[in-house]
């Protein structure tokens, strides 16, 4: 998709708020240890090559707690999986959130998010999680790492401002709002997050950063 755009990148290059996770993961509990997943394949798969024995919740053995159950969007969440979260959480894992992403905009509509599903497990378990992906700082630290870049270096760009907007200017990112996703230029004062750019779409990427750059 990158590459559709102009800008290749390889794997190594593309860091998600699932990979972001499971290298959280990685600092706070054993290599090996049993994690549950509310999500989609390629979380489960993050978590897997990081080390830890994951699988999705409705798989989950009957006997034992996890270590983590880790949420994200899963757009298969049943009231089973919801309960089964919930037991371990109450439990004693650890609840992780990927990201809190409310809506996504897909076909042209919007639709629930990573942040819908890990709403419904907090309310169900009574427990905050520990959220991982934007606008918290454990996605701009695993940015810098893979980088080598200082934030000053940096310009994200994003649809919306509660997460990447706000996002970059907490760590000083350069930002810059794109109008063709979930949020719209009215909403730049409602949100209180003044983005640096503003582009119409992403078509005008590529010349910005040549000015940037220049």
């Amino acid at each position: 998709r990158l590459a559709s755009m102009g800008f290749p990148a390889t794997p190594e290059q593309v860091l998600g708020s699932a990979a972001a996770t499971a290298a959280w993961l990685r600092g706070h509990i054993p290599a090996g240890s049993p994690v549950l997943a509310v999500g989609e394949p390629g979380l489960i798969q993050e978590l897997s090559q990081a080390g830890f024995h994951a699988m999705h919740v409705r798989d989950a053995p009957e006997d034992g707690v996890a270590a983590a159950v880790v949420v994200g969007l899963d757009r298969s969440l049943t009231y089973d999986t919801l309960a089964v979260a919930q037991h371990h959480i109450l439990h004693g894992a650890l609840f992780v959130a990927t990201n809190t992403d409310a809506t996504f905009p897909a076909e042209g509509r919007l639709l629930p998010g990573g942040g819908a599903v890990v709403a419904a497990v907090a309310t169900a378990a009574g427990v905050e999680p520990v959220v991982i992906g934007k606008p918290e700082p454990g996605m701009a630290e695993a940015l810098r790492t893979l980088s080598g870049l200082s934030y000053e270096e940096m310009l994200i760009v994003g649809d919306r401002l509660d997460t990447d907007i706000a996002f970059g200017a907490a760590v000083g990112m350069h930002t810059l709002f794109v109008l063709s996703g979930v949020h719209a230029r009215h909403h730049i004062e409602s949100f209180g997050v003044e983005p640096d750019f503003i582009l119409e779409s992403l078509a005008g990427l590529s010349p910005l950063l040549d000015e940037l750059v220049s």
